[in-house]
């Protein structure tokens, strides 16, 4: 599975307390892509982003159909 981060600051990515992406700097708008092997189930998810200043943006997708 393809997990796709746009952000325009850094952020950080759990699944089931394991951090699978993360962008750690300030920066304009951008995609961080990471792919990731999950087995069936319920994961706890979390995504914690900050904004350095101004108007936040921050969007991740799951693209189930790309394979790790």
């Amino acid at each position: 599975m393809a997990i796709h981060g746009f952000t325009d600051d850094g952020f950080r990515l759990t699944i089931g307390g394991e951090v699978v992406s993360h962008f750690d700097s300030d920066r304009s708008p951008g995609e961080t892509a990471t792919v990731v092997s999950l087995t069936e189930g319920l994961y706890h998810f979390e995504f914690i982003g900050w904004e350095q200043e101004r108007a936040i943006y921050k969007r991740v997708c799951l693209d189930r159909t790309r394979r790790g």
